[in-house]
């Protein structure tokens, strides 16, 4: 029991003499053989019976100064301290085991009692050097209050030898009772202290089993990890050659995305560019529309001009056929004025003369005709092809007009298409950027798992070189546990 504890009335009154003098094995024969062994007769007994009233009246002042003797040492009073039972009533207990050593009566109740009181004493941890020691008190109490008896018996006589041998008899047998109190009260000390051994070896003995079993299965359990060790020591060194591996892969993949993201920021500059120029293009191909519209009015101006060039040609044409039939006319005119001279004769010559003229007149104005028929024929062909001409420039400007608003269409598109993906592109480089920012990263942490997986590869080396110091160390638990099992305390060999 703990020095720490205090024992209670509810712990006292678990304490019951005839169950311990049972287990002991003080019996009706093993009383009888402890009294005869201490030479304790009948004498004895009724030598103590007749010295009841002696035990009364020392009883109260010896136990007062059994206390006072207690409370005189650091060490009684902690142990008195152990016990939830007020001083009084312990004084009370003493002064009733006093007084029934007079009683007479020293039988099985009388050796229950003995034992109770030793195994409270065990209970308190008062030790036998408190337990015996303390008996010095009771000694001189009581071999004084027997000398002083015989004085009183013996007073007026003469006959000192009888008084000597009186109070030594009555000592002998206070001694020789005290003696079987004392052999009770060691014997509960032992038997307490052979429960706790018991208790002890049986708990030893369960602790072994326990340990026995434990250390197979931490034996089994190291040999399971010195092979995991092994395993996770191929392994941790494979990883960390991967991790190297790894390391460098994510070095040149660093490297490559470097490279992307400086080609994404060229192709996003020339992605710029082509949607600069496509915008340049989408201008011109608006100012093409424009001068094509242009174009077009003009000549379908210029065609009007030519159908009123034709107009007027045509108009030329007739008055050059009324010249033609006036020229004939003429002509025709001179040719009688020529016949009507030669008729008259010389009165006839002037008028002659001015036929010849109005005929050269009229041949030649006939001719000039011709030339102008000639020239407007040759205008009406150079119309006709101007025309024509005209009519494929206008049909080719409209189809151009239409191919310049089909290419306008396209260059939005493409206008359209390169703005999204030079957006697109933007944020491809700076998506590059940041990838190869965090791609640094990983590199870096990359470097760090190689090193962590170099460390965890020696620390698991370690645990595999302890694993085997601890199965050397179970294997030593084990050879202690068969000799607790066997009970040999000895050193191992």
């Amino acid at each position: 029991m703990s020095s720490d504890h205090l024992v209670t009335d509810s712990d006292r009154q678990d304490v019951t003499g005839t169950q311990l003098t049972g287990e002991m094995g003080i019996d009706v024969e093993e009383r009888e053989w402890r009294k005869e062994f201490t030479r304790f007769t009948p004498a004895d007994e009724q030598r103590l019976s007749e010295m009841e009233n002696t035990f009364d009246d020392l009883a109260d002042d010896v136990v007062e100064e059994f206390y006072d003797h207690l409370h005189s040492f650091d060490e009684s009073v902690d142990v008195l301290g152990r016990s939830s039972k007020p001083i009084e009533l312990l004084k009370r207990s003493q002064q009733e085991y006093l007084r029934d050593i007079g009683r007479g009566e020293y039988g099985e109740e009388y050796f229950a009692r003995r034992a109770r009181i030793g195994k409270i004493h065990d209970m308190l941890e008062m030790g036998p050097k408190f337990y015996l020691g303390a008996y010095a008190i009771y000694y001189e109490g009581i071999i004084d209050a027997i000398a002083d008896d015989v004085k009183a018996d013996i007073d007026g006589s003469d006959d000192a030898a009888a008084a000597i041998d009186e109070v030594a008899e009555r000592t002998m047998s206070a001694l020789k009772l005290l003696l079987i109190d004392q052999g009770v009260a060691m014997d509960t000390y032992i038997h307490a202290n052979k429960m706790d051994l018991e208790r002890e070896l049986d708990r030893q003995s369960a602790v072994a089993e326990e340990v026995g079993e434990a250390c197979g299965e931490v034996s089994e359990m190291t040999s399971e990890v010195s092979r995991q060790s092994e395993e996770i020591t191929d392994k941790a060194e494979l990883q960390a050659e991967n991790m190297e591996n790894v390391s460098s892969e994510v070095a040149n993949m660093s490297a490559t995305i470097e490279e992307i993201a400086s080609t994404a920021n060229e192709v996003q500059t020339t992605s710029s560019r082509a949607a600069d120029l496509a915008d340049d293009g989408k201008e011109s191909a608006e100012e093409a529309l424009e001068t094509m519209d242009e174009v077009t009015e003009s000549a379908a101006g210029v065609a009007d001009d030519v159908d009123a060039l034709q107009n007027r040609v045509d108009e030329i044409d007739e008055i050059v056929e009324v010249i033609n039939d006036i020229a004939e006319q003429t002509n025709i005119l001179a040719l009688n004025a020529s016949i009507e001279a030669a008729r008259a004769g010389e009165a006839g010559s002037g008028f002659a003369v001015v036929a010849d003229e109005v005929k050269s007149l009229a041949e030649e104005s006939k001719a000039h005709a011709n030339d102008i028929e000639d020239l407007i024929d040759a205008i009406q062909d150079d119309t006709d092809e101007t025309v024509e001409s005209l009519d494929r420039t206008i049909s080719q400007v409209e189809t151009g007009s239409q191919r310049v608003d089909e290419a306008m269409d396209t260059l939005l598109e493409i206008a359209e298409a390169v703005t999204e993906t030079s957006r697109g592109i933007t944020e491809v480089a700076d998506a590059t950027d940041d990838q190869a920012a965090s791609t640094e990263e990983v590199a870096s942490q990359v470097d760090q798992s190689v090193e962590l997986a170099a460390d965890v590869a020696d620390r698991i080396e370690t645990i595999a070189s302890e694993n085997e110091r601890t199965a050397a160390k179970v294997e030593e638990l084990r050879g202690v546990v068969r000799r607790l099992e066997g009970g040999d305390a000895g050193a191992p060999n």
